[in-house]
């Protein structure tokens, strides 16, 4: 059984789909769709106790958006769920989700900083301006646009009774003060290009109490149904081969992490008859296959053709797929150690190879800024 092409295995809780890489933090399970039910998602803590509050808040999610943009924001909460019960100053402060603004906006700091390695510094209207390291960039603005919703959710129903911490209420009163007096307090705004606001209100303000330093506003490519294309056409003009689409189509089809997809062997393909799954590691399973992909059948043709074409031309035994299994199912080799995709240097490649050399320069030629992890935003 699979789940938007991932399993994970083997670990089952009454029917429900584990996502979580260590059962010791906060983890959630999701449910099936042939499964009559009311939440998709069911979000444990720390104790493997149901937390209602975040079971609800995806549920509400869903009114609004994806169900992988819900699973997106789950990944991003629950480390700071679980931060809150580790961490010995927030356990010794008394710190909980339902605390005070105060007391949540100081967690939340000390999360960025501890956990995010972020910078943070008060700006003088009172707010925070967050300063984020490049590979944690994404991360850092999910997560402050998770945490936001959490709580505008909360309210809503009436499960937080004080203010949305993660908003600031001094930009929302001078966002007000703008519109009648078309004056320009100085705060970070959106763009008019985002969408968001009208050209008649291109003074409105970001709200947010965490501001994002040195970031220009873009929309979000995975709202566009066209993001694998303009990837693929993108990647045309820089001359991709068949290496770099059949990982490409691998990341879009089963959401799988780079590393996951290119720490691949041939043992993985073969252990499920070179068709339309493969084994493979998980994070924090170092190394260890506990889960499978699944991806469409043009997909399996044309890593038969890669593995039979460009990598046989560059494997230092010139084999082909066929040659492999074979010599696998004679215990003449063992095809765990053989890697499925090749680099120039006819060893494994890296995820940051094929970052550098093949993903970020088919954005460019596209005239788009994507983080490759948004890929798995696209395989619901």
């Amino acid at each position: 059984m699979h789940w938007w092409g991932i399993v994970i295995a083997p670990i089952f809780v009454v029917g429900l789909f584990v996502e979580s890489d260590n059962m010791s933090n906060y983890w959630f399970a999701v449910r099936p769709l042939e499964t009559p039910h009311q939440h998709p998602f069911l979000v444990f803590d720390r104790q493997d106790q149901l937390h209602f509050h975040l079971t609800v808040f995806a549920k509400s999610a869903m009114d609004a958006m994806a169900a992988s943009t819900v699973r997106t924001y789950l990944y991003a909460l629950l480390p700071f769920f679980t931060f809150l019960d580790e961490d010995e100053w927030q356990q010794r402060a008394g710190v909980q989700w339902d605390s005070p603004p105060e007391q949540v906006r100081r967690a939340v700091n000390d999360y960025l900083i501890q956990r995010l390695r972020c910078k943070v510094r008060e700006h003088r209207q009172g707010f925070q301006m967050v300063g984020q390291t490049e590979e944690m960039r994404s991360s850092t603005r999910i997560f402050l646009s998770a945490l936001k919703l959490f709580y505008h959710i909360m309210r809503q129903r009436n499960s937080y009774l004080f203010p949305n911490p993660l908003v600031d209420g001094m930009a929302t009163a001078l966002a007000e003060v703008d519109r009648a007096v078309k004056t320009e307090p100085e705060l970070p705004r959106m763009p008019e290009k985002s969408g968001v606001v009208s050209p008649g209100h291109a003074r409105r303000l970001t709200d947010s109490y965490f501001k994002l330093e040195r970031e220009e506003w873009v929309p979000q490519v995975v709202d566009d149904p066209l993001f694998p294309t303009h990837v693929f056409a993108g990647g045309q003009k820089c001359g991709w081969k068949l290496r770099e689409i059949c990982i490409t189509l691998l990341l879009f089809e089963t959401g799988a992490r780079v590393s996951e997809v290119v720490g691949l062997t041939l043992g993985d393909w073969v252990a499920r008859g070179t068709l339309q799954e493969v084994n493979a590691m998980s994070k924090g399973s170092r190394g260890r296959r506990v889960k499978f992909l699944r991806f469409h059948a043009d997909t399996s043709v044309l890593l038969r053709r890669y593995v039979d074409t460009e990598r046989r031309a560059i494997d230092p035994h010139h084999r082909t797929l066929h040659d492999y299994s074979e010599m696998g199912r004679n215990h003449q080799i063992d095809l765990r150690t053989i890697p499925l995709f090749l680099s120039s240097q006819r060893t494994s490649l890296s995820a940051k190879t094929y970052r550098e050399h093949a993903w970020n320069p088919a954005c460019k030629a596209a005239g788009i800024d994507a983080d490759v992890h948004q890929t798995r935003q696209c395989a619901a």
